[in-house]
């Protein structure tokens, strides 16, 4: 008998919703957010819409792009160079491998501090 003293908030809990049908589901405000992406010889900001908000040719597919918080673009322009390419399409800062060096390349790049091309 004593566990039928809780049949009834059972039944309650089963016939009241839990919130009512005016409420909206909470959704994250994505107003701010950007796709960044490095293909087919080319990068690109694209909009939550789809909308391409920036691109530059680079001719080279590289894995390694940054959005900075200047708005510039920290990217691959090839394996061998790295570059910081501002809102205007113009490289801001650049580092190449020197000639004569091994056969090597840049496989990764990271803005690093808070000055313009620090390389990681």
């Amino acid at each position: 008998m004593a566990s039928l003293r809780w049949l009834p908030l059972a039944v309650l809990a089963c016939v009241v919703p839990a919130g009512t049908a005016s409420e909206k589901p909470i959704t994250p405000d994505r107003s701010s957010y950007r796709v960044l992406g490095h293909d087919r010889g080319r990068v690109a900001v694209v909009t939550p819409e789809g909308k391409v908000e920036w691109e530059y040719k680079t001719g080279f597919d590289g894995h390694d792009v940054w959005l900075l918080p200047n708005g510039n673009v920290l990217l691959a322009l090839g394996p061998a160079h790295v570059a910081e390419v501002s809102k205007d399409k113009k490289v801001v800062w650049e580092y190449t491998l020197a000639e004569g060096e091994p056969a090597c390349t840049i496989s990764q790049c990271e803005r690093k501090g808070r000055t313009e091309g620090s390389l990681e």
